[in-house]
């Protein structure tokens, strides 16, 4: 996929993921979803070494994706640079 194409992608997910028209059952199973990948996974183990924040795996990742996704939609839009990737990893980390 170019570049183009990921923009495209991750703009959707952002919508989906912010529209108040979603309904919660979808937002309910996703996050069932995403408890269930090895990013959830690598959450639990930083939350046994104190280095995550406290809180449902599921939850996180989601939060985690939905903010990642709204900055880098609205960086791309505007042609600002992406942050580092030690800005997305503290809205997770303790």
């Amino acid at each position: 996929m170019n570049d183009e194409g990921r923009k495209k992608r991750i703009a959707f997910t952002s919508t989906i993921a912010n529209s108040k028209d979603t309904p919660p059952c979808y937002l309910e199973e996703s996050v069932k979803e995403l408890e269930k990948t090895p990013v959830a996974d690598a959450l639990r183990i930083g939350q046994k070494n104190g280095e995550v924040k406290d809180g449902h795996p599921g939850i996180l990742y989601a939060l985690f994706f939905r903010t990642a996704c709204n900055i880098i939609v609205s960086c791309n839009k505007n042609n600002i640079a992406l942050p580092e990737d030690e800005w997305f990893l503290s809205l997770v980390r303790k």
